[in-house]
């Protein structure tokens, strides 16, 4: 399984732009794309209502699967909670059978948490609908925790953050397995992927403080005009994990629809 992260902006141009992004991981990527991600306000900068285009998106393109995102941040208190839940009756309506969340603990303590949320879900909607949540790395015992946590409230399936060495998604994985076959649980994993086609845009994330750092071993092996080659090696190495321990991929590039991800 395959899926992508697409910032939507004008819906149009975006029909054009996602055949684009499909067309390029098959012929570039050799991947067929099967769910569409589509962020709530990435690096706190506002964006188009995650929900709102997620459906806009699946009524115009019917062929694939669209999954809007909910993010903890926005729901604070009593009166975010209630916000909360309007808005998954506005995913029943709509008919949606997957969902993304981010918990809201990073932000606010009193933000929801992904296990809140998780809990909300599956009181609401019930066992249908499908739960994509992320992880940090499964180095300490905070990440361990936090990973057990979404594991029990029945989350469906973690996307990494974004890895850029083969050594350290395998050490993931490795870890990622032990839990969920102690556990009993049945959980699909993906292992993220960034495109990213810069120096400058490294330094930035790395600044940024996004929760994840791009290593400095992956910074200089982009060195002069090498961006595009580093980065179709991660591919390479991230295809050859994944295919080992049976996992998923999912790719995302700071620039959400940068096309050079995808071959263009």
């Amino acid at each position: 399984m395959f899926g992508i992260e697409f910032l939507p902006r004008s819906l149009h141009e975006d029909k054009t732009t996602i055949q684009l992004m499909r067309e390029g991981a098959l012929a570039y990527l050799k991947k067929q794309v099967d769910f569409i991600l589509i962020p709530t306000n990435p690096r706190q900068v506002p964006s188009v209502d995650s929900l709102l285009a997620s459906y806009a998106l699946k009524q115009a393109i019917d062929d694939i699967s669209f999954i809007p995102t909910l993010s903890g941040a926005h729901y604070v208190g009593q009166s975010g909670v209630e916000q909360f839940y309007a808005q998954l009756l506005a995913l029943r309506y709509a008919n949606f059978k997957h969902i993304a969340i981010i918990g809201g603990e990073r932000h606010n303590q009193e933000s929801m948490t992904s296990k809140a949320m998780i809990h909300a879900i599956r009181q609401e909607l019930g066992e249908e609908i499908y739960i994509i949540s992320g992880s940090g790395s499964l180095e300490d015992n905070i990440g361990k925790a936090k990973l057990q946590e979404k594991l029990q409230a029945g989350v469906n399936a973690i996307i990494t953050q974004p890895l850029f060495e083969a050594k350290t998604a395998k050490a993931f994985l490795k870890t990622f397995r032990d839990i969920t076959h102690t556990g009993g649980y049945e959980v699909q994993v993906f292992l993220g992927v960034f495109g990213i086609f810069h120096i400058k845009s490294a330094l930035s994330i790395n600044e940024a403080n996004l929760g994840f750092k791009i290593p400095q071993s992956y910074i200089e092996s982009m060195g002069l005009n090498q961006a595009k080659q580093s980065y179709e090696r991660l591919w390479q190495d991230m295809q050859q994990v994944a295919k080992e321990y049976q996992a998923s991929l999912y790719l995302s590039t700071p620039k959400h629809n940068d096309l050079r991800a995808y071959g263009g």
